[in-house]
């Protein structure tokens, strides 16, 4: 219920949810995994941390509840910690606004779809307000850009999703997927880490087409596969056969007062398959 939720006084934490796939070499077969890990602001203090550190810890804590003795490595096909598992209660949803963020470390425009699908089983909603895709930093082709942006739309013709937006798109990228797509951004989001301003060009052309520019803090790669290896290697055996593919995080506001902030879960999901 509401009163079950962490209120954050403008904090962008979240929960945390991992899909895996991992190929056994032996027998040749794939198996899957998903790690939800609940909503982690219950579980750490209200101290703002850095965002990969947020993801390890998340991950690890939730695959310490998983994972049966330390050898046995014994993965079960959805790994949560029942304490901080969360979903949104039905008369709950129309008083939230929600948002899944998707990180995207593979390029197959499958992913775009399974990773907001997925949200989505796990919160127990039919719908999101907005997802906003994010990119590898070496990036994909304009082409792969588009299919992944094509699934979006079709997450919004089946009413599953309300509005879309992007990540670190530059004047160019961003005008050439407006002007192609049939469903427009409605969002982007700008990394200022390493930047202190909005590009002009940038800013203009967000105002004139009614597309909004918000900053964010969180980093390209959110979670690199040597960043991934090194978290898991105590729990799983096999750890250098995984490899994340998609990433999500969750994050809720209430349409009642936009000051309050519930981080429901950084529905942190991280699919896994094995690098072989």
């Amino acid at each position: 219920g509401r009163a079950s939720l962490c209120k954050l006084a403008f904090s962008t934490r979240a929960h945390i949810a991992s899909y895996t796939r991992c190929s056994a070499l032996a027998r040749m077969e794939q198996k899957s995994l998903l790690i939800n890990s609940g909503n982690i602001a219950k579980r750490k203090s209200s101290a703002k941390v850095d965002a990969k550190e947020e993801v390890s810890f998340a991950i690890s804590s939730t695959l310490e509840v998983c994972c049966s003795g330390s050898n046995a490595f014994k993965i079960q096909q959805r790994c949560h910690n029942p304490k901080y598992t969360e979903t949104i209660e039905k008369g709950e949803r129309e008083e939230l606004s929600l948002t899944i963020k998707v990180f995207l470390n593979e390029s197959d425009p499958g992913l775009t779809s399974e990773a907001v699908r997925k949200a989505c089983e796990e919160l127990n909603v039919s719908y999101v307000d907005m997802v906003i895709l994010s990119f590898p930093e070496m990036g994909f082709s304009v082409e792969m850009l588009k299919a992944h942006w094509q699934s979006l739309e079709t997450l919004k013709d089946e009413g599953i999703v309300s509005d879309m937006g992007v990540c670190n798109f530059d004047k160019s990228k961003l005008e050439e997927l407006f002007n192609w797509a049939k469903v427009k951004p409605a969002l982007n989001q700008i990394n200022v880490t390493s930047c202190c301003f909005i590009p002009k060009d940038l800013s203009a052309f967000a105002k004139e087409n009614g597309i909004r520019l918000v900053t964010t803090s969180d980093p390209h790669d959110i979670l690199p596969v040597s960043d991934f290896h090194k978290t898991i290697s105590n729990r799983m055996a096999d750890a250098q056969t995984w490899r994340p593919l998609w990433l999500s995080r969750c994050l809720s506001v209430s349409k009642l007062d936009f000051l309050e902030l519930h981080e429901f879960r950084i529905v942190l999901y991280i699919y896994v398959h094995a690098n072989c």
